[in-house]
């Protein structure tokens, strides 16, 4: 009892003006507390709300990322300043909240719903959209499942549709790396400044560990069993009903961009829109993707005739690079569906002598057989310092287009289907995209992972654009027996400007985290063997916009986010005669 009483004086008692960022101390008013959840369990909460009088729009985040702690940022003014109230909620088991974290738990959709209802039932709410970024993106897609009334809008950045797939077993290797990394971070900030604001209840101890038994949940579920359905997206997004906009990046370090264009395509609400952009994981937070979700923000939440919902659903920026101190796009396209109507499959098959042609193989005596020593190469691309490593030569295989003759622009996934032997029972792979310019830099495009014994494909979700796996099941190769593998490489947005050329690589993973993904690889070196014959035609097909060209020019080399550049070596420079 004296733990509710607690609970009621902190929620009723704790608002309180604040000065930061230049406001007055008149013109805000911070307010915490707990709500509690019909099963007793008591979430922490912060909000903000301009101190005048009046019902505001609010903007929701429900993440286990101690948001309730945050100081009054820079965001949240913004918020304010726009005309909204901003209200943060810790997920169950984290910071100050009650009960045990559970990763993705299910009990995010009644959890989530209950907040949006709390949220939406205070005297100065006027309707709730909710935002994020990454966990507070995927908690979105849970707790809009559950139709909450007073939810009017979501806007999910970086998010995924299994995160099976696409985040902590890609390709059905174990992410250690990341889920190391994650689950072992020490997560009592937000606690420690609820403390300092007068918060009794909360306990610095358990929030400093809320996360740290996720790794070995992960790390006990190596197929994809009922357990990751109850946690993926996937299974949940049919059954939104309020606006949604999806923000992704190309080269997401931490959640692979296939994730939201299937969330695209199994949404069935009306307006649905994706907006997508090379760069980081932290893309939804660069001032020009915030301004398009405030954008629909302001529309569905706060009524704004802004011709938002007349636009084109899928938005994609270009080349965003860093223009005096400003990320801004070369340019920005929009297309009325995606896949783009207007993309066409262009094919180059991967030949013996290490090109991409667009040449049928010819029948060969040993099937065009080129091998690779396992786990000798490998590439790493967290950043230029990284990436200027060059893979060792005799641990991968390359293959390389001619230079084009005009530009190529790519949008949507590339489709890689190549025939493989191993001396061993099992191998991983790791397939990437080059472009190649004249001098011969390389600059990293995209990536996928395979480990072989989990090849199968799952026919119920595969389709014309991309093959996706089951990962159901183990099914270990026949040393020297050669097997068809199909990768359908996460969708890119990329010009290879006409001189440049495209290279894919096979190679290892990489187990060092890069920043955050880092696999556990299989402990089986050997050789591979990769054919090029007419019986095994080992091709890549690509998704091009005929006749689209660039409209600025290449950025130079090793100056865009998340995509490292590697300089070619260049000649000495003659010393000058005296």
């Amino acid at each position: 009892m004296r733990r509710i009483a607690l609970l009621v004086v902190a929620a009723l008692a704790c608002g309180q003006p604040l000065v930061a960022q230049g406001l007055k101390e008149s013109d805000v008013k911070r307010e915490f507390g707990y709500i509690a959840l019909k099963d007793g369990t008591q979430l922490s909460y912060v909000t903000y709300r301009p101190l005048k009088e009046g019902k505001y729009p609010v903007l929701l985040e429900f993440s286990p990322y101690g948001v309730d702690g945050e100081p009054f940022s820079a965001n949240v003014k913004m918020y304010l300043d726009r005309g909204y109230a901003y209200a943060g909620v810790d997920i169950r088991g984290t910071s100050c909240s009650s009960g045990t974290m559970s990763m993705f738990d299910p009990l995010l959709v009644t959890d989530g719903a209950q907040v949006v209802e709390w949220v939406g039932s205070r005297p100065w709410a006027n309707g709730v959209g909710m935002i994020g970024n990454s966990y507070p993106g995927h908690t979105q897609l849970f707790v809009a499942s559950a139709r909450p009334k007073y939810l009017k809008a979501i806007a999910a950045g970086a998010t995924t549709s299994s995160t099976y797939r696409e985040v902590w077993r890609p390709g059905g290797m174990f992410n250690q790396s990341f889920i190391g990394g994650w689950a072992f971070s020490d997560r009592q900030d937000g606690a420690e400044r609820r403390i300092k604001w007068g918060d009794k209840e909360c306990d610095i101890a358990k929030a400093k560990a809320s996360t740290r038994n996720t790794y070995y949940e992960i790390l006990n579920h190596p197929v994809l069993d009922d357990w990751w359905k109850g946690r993926d997206p996937e299974n949940y997004v049919g059954k939104i009903n309020v606006p949604t906009l999806l923000v992704q990046a190309w080269q997401d370090h931490q959640t692979q961009i296939s994730g939201p264009l299937h969330l695209f395509r199994e949404l069935k609400v009306a307006d649905k829109r994706i907006l997508l952009q090379p760069g980081p994981h932290g893309a939804y937070r660069r001032p020009i993707s915030v301004e398009e979700w405030m954008r629909f923000m302001d529309h569905y939440l706060k009524g704004e005739n802004n011709g938002i919902e007349k636009e084109p659903p899928v938005k994609v920026f270009w080349e965003v690079r860093d223009v005096n101190g400003k990320l801004t796009p070369n340019w920005t396209t929009s297309y009325a569906a995606w896949p783009p109507p207007d993309a066409k499959p262009m094919t180059f098959y991967l030949t013996a002598d290490g090109k991409l042609s667009p040449a049928k193989p010819a029948a060969s005596k040993d099937n065009g057989a080129r091998g690779y020593t396992y786990p000798l190469g490998t590439e790493l691309v967290g950043d230029n310092d990284q990436f200027a490593l060059r893979p060792q030569a005799s641990g991968m295989l390359a293959y390389r287009t001619a230079p084009m003759a005009d530009d190529t622009t790519l949008l949507g996934f590339s489709q890689l289907t190549f025939y493989m032997s191993s001396e061993q029972k099992d191998t991983d792979v790791m397939v990437v995209l080059h472009d190649i310019d004249e001098n011969g830099d390389t600059l990293y495009l995209t990536r996928d992972f395979l480990r072989a014994s989990m090849r199968a494909a799952d026919p119920a979700r595969s389709n014309a654009e991309e093959t996706v796996r089951a990962f159901t099941k183990n099914e270990p190769l026949t040393p020297g027996q050669i097997y068809e593998m199909k990768l359908s490489i996460p969708p890119l947005g990329h010009v290879v400007r006409k001189g440049h050329s495209l290279e894919l690589a096979i190679m290892a993973p990489s187990p060092i985290g890069q920043p955050n993904w880092g696999v556990m690889i299989q402990d089986l070196p050997g050789r591979n063997t990769v054919y090029h014959s007419a019986q095994y035609p080992s091709s890549l097909t690509l998704s091009v916009l005929p006749g689209v060209k660039a409209q600025a020019p290449a950025p130079p080399c090793g100056v865009m986010e998340r995509q490292p550049c590697r300089k070619a070596p260049r000649p000495p420079q003659q010393t000058a005669q005296r």
